[in-house]
């Protein structure tokens, strides 16, 4: 799926990522957020570098 509809699913409470990441994003207070792969969640504040990620097409839900 594309960033787009990643993003809609965030708003639906669904947490996504791309498949090489050990951790996902969430939406938590309107805001994105990281679980990371250590367990650890923190707010996205710096989304600078999304523009490495936006443009892909393989973004998945995270059960």
């Amino acid at each position: 799926m594309n960033f787009g509809e990643a993003l809609e699913l965030m708003k639906q409470g669904k947490k996504v990522r791309v498949p090489e990441w050990g951790g996902w994003w969430f939406k938590k207070n309107g805001q994105i957020w990281v679980h990371t792969e250590d367990g650890n969640e923190i707010p996205q504040d710096d989304m600078s570098w999304v523009n490495s990620v936006i443009w892909r097409e393989d973004w998945e839900v995270v059960d």
